[in-house]
C-alpha cells in the first residue's frame, strides 16, 4: 500500500509486514522448488529448477542467462538493472542439493510445528525464495532497485563448484559486496558473515618399496608416511568464537608393491 505525499507516494507497509503478509506465497514458492528435485550429478534434474526459475526472475524483470556446463545443470545468472549505474551487489546461491531423485518419496515437503520440511529446503532452496520475494519487495517499495543487483545460483556447490568457481569469482570482483543468501543453521535468525575455507593437497612420496604387511619397517616410504603424519597431528587450527573447523582426511598412499 501506498499514500500520497504531495512529493512522491511513500509505502505504508514496513518491510517485515511485507513479508509476514505474502508468507504463503514466500512458502508456496519454496515447496515448488524443493518438490523439484535437483542433485547435483544430476544435470536434467537441475537443469528443470533452473528453467522454473529463469521463469520466476523473468517475470520480475531480469534478463536471465545460463552459463553452460557438461557435466553439472548449468548455472543461471540474472541481471537487474538500478537506479543509478554503481556497481552492482551479487546475490549468490547454489540450485543443487545433496538428496537423490527420488527422495520426496520418502521425505515429503511439508508444513508442520510451524516450520517447512523436505529435501533442500533449508540448503538452500529457502534462501533463493528469499532472493525472489527480497527483489519483489525492493521494486514494490521504489518502483524500481536502489542499485543494480546480479543473481548467480549455480549447480554444483554440493560437489565443490568446480565448474562455476570461475564465474563466481568474475562476478565478484565486479561487485560492491556479495551476500550469500544460504540460511544460518538453527532458528536465531542469524546472518552468515564469513565462511571458512578448503584445501587441497597432493602429496607424492617416494622410497624403497616394501611389504606394508610383513616387511614395512624397510620401506623408506613407510618411515616418509608416519613422518607425515606426525606432522598432521601437530596440525591444529585456532577459532575465534563461535566457528569451527574440520579435521584433515588421511588418505591413502598407493603403488606400494608386495615383493
Amino acid at each position: 500500500m501506498r499514500k500520497k505525499t504531495g512529493i512522491q507516494e511513500e509505502p505504508t507497509t514496513k518491510p517485515l509486514e511485507y513479508f509476514e503478509e505474502r508468507r504463503d506465497d514466500i512458502v508456496r514458492d519454496i515447496r515448488e522448488m524443493v518438490e523439484i528435485e535437483s542433485p547435483s550429478d544430476s544435470k536434467q534434474a537441475v537443469g528443470r529448477l533452473g528453467k522454473y526459475l529463469a521463469g520466476k526472475f523473468s517475470r520480475l524483470g531480469g534478463q536471465v542467462q545460463f552459463h553452460k556446463a557438461v557435466e553439472v545443470g548449468d548455472h543461471l545468472q540474472v541481471n537487474f538493472g538500478g537506479k543509478n549505474d554503481r556497481k552492482p551487489v551479487l546475490l549468490l546461491g547454489h540450485m543443487d542439493t545433496v538428496y537423490p531423485v527420488g527422495t520426496l518419496a520418502t521425505m515429503s515437503c511439508r508444513v508442520a510445528d510451524g516450520r517447512l520440511w523436505g529435501p533442500g529446503t533449508l540448503d538452500m532452496k529457502s534462501g533463493i525464495g528469499l532472493i525472489l520475494h527480497s527483489i519483489a519487495a525492493l521494486q514494490a517499495r521504489n518502483g524500481e532497485l536502489p542499485r543494480p543487483v546480479h543473481v548467480l545460483l549455480v549447480s554444483d556447490e554440493e560437489v565443490g563448484s568446480d565448474s562455476s568457481r570461475h564465474i563466481t569469482e568474475a562476478l565478484a570482483r565486479k561487485s560492491a559486496a556479495v551476500l550469500v543468501l544460504e540460511p544460518s543453521y538453527g532458528l536465531h535468525g542469524a546472518v552468515k558473515t564469513a565462511r571458512k575455507g578448503v584445501g587441497e593437497y597432493l602429496l607424492t612420496v617416494t622410497g624403497v618399496a616394501a611389504h606394508s604387511g610383513l616387511d614395512f619397517e624397510k620401506g623408506m616410504a613407510n618411515r616418509e608416511d608416519r613422518r607425515i603424519y606426525r606432522h598432521e597431528a601437530r596440525v591444529d587450527v585456532e577459532c575465534r568464537p563461535g566457528e569451527g573447523r574440520n579435521a584433515g582426511q588421511r588418505g591413502s598412499c598407493r603403488g606400494y608393491r608386495d615383493h
